[in-house]
């Protein structure tokens, strides 16, 4: 799934964080439901590490910082 709101993806692995608790904290654990759940909040944490590396390099590469950097610099 591709969002492209950080605070979005950050609420859902909350959401996904709130549920495994609630699962581990049941007397009968259902590993099935556990590991699922957690291998979909796997994957949103790495859509997030994806959209934050994107946005940290679309800032590096700003037309105005580098600009500033060269000014200081030279």
């Amino acid at each position: 799934m591709k969002t492209n709101s950080i605070e979005t993806l950050g609420k859902i692995i909350n959401l996904l964080d709130a549920h495994v608790l609630t699962l581990l904290q049941e007397k009968e654990l259902d590993d099935v439901k556990v590991l699922s759940i957690s291998s979909i909040r796997i994957e949103y944490m790495e859509e997030l590490n994806n959209l934050i590396r994107a946005h940290s390099m679309s800032d590096m590469y700003d037309k105005k910082y580098w600009d500033s950097y060269r000014k200081t610099k030279f």
